[in-house]
């Protein structure tokens, strides 16, 4: 069992976590003082967040139902659980996983979107609608990103990906 990439409520009370069980990707919700963690979805989730109003998470995942395929879908749920209250295509780009997060009024959803190695945030909102690009970023890719609570300020990291490949060969 491992457990990732924990998210904390607007109000402080709960945590939200992907946990690796059998070789599945849950989504998990404990209180932030300890006790019994609930499972909220029996799919594949990662990326949870609550919404500022403390009604939903939003979390992504893949249609395949393999916890290491790259996400493809959004999905939200209520705080409680269950099935998706509504699901958003997200597309697919680029070797860095997307990340999604609420904006301050928890009526739109923020998430990244890699394109020919640059990544940008757009705005999907939760009711419904054609999402919107947020940033305009001609280069580098983004690792993640936040808003200040007033939604004024945004925080990214941002690089280049860099990797070497050695191909060692026997002649012999």
């Amino acid at each position: 069992m491992a457990d990732l990439n924990p998210a904390i409520s607007a109000d402080d009370k709960w945590v939200v976590y992907p946990s690796l069980d059998g070789g599945k990707l849950t989504l998990w919700k404990v209180g932030i003082d300890g006790g019994a963690p609930v499972r909220l979805i029996n799919r594949v989730g990662l990326g949870a967040r609550f919404s500022r109003d403390g009604k939903y998470i939003v979390y992504l995942f893949p249609t395949s139902g393999d916890s290491f395929a790259p996400p493809n879908r959004i999905g939200v749920i209520s705080v409680e659980g269950g099935e998706p209250v509504k699901t958003f295509e997200l597309p697919l780009g680029g070797t860095l996983s997307p990340s999604a997060h609420w904006l301050s009024d928890s009526k739109s959803i923020m998430y990244t979107v890699n394109n020919n190695n640059v990544t940008n945030i757009w705005s999907q909102p939760f009711e419904g609608g054609p999402a919107k690009q947020v940033t305009e970023f001609k280069d580098s890719l983004m690792t993640g990103f936040a808003w200040s609570r007033d939604g004024k300020t945004l925080a990214t990291t941002r690089g280049v990906l860099v990797r070497d490949a050695v191909l060692i060969a026997d002649d012999k």
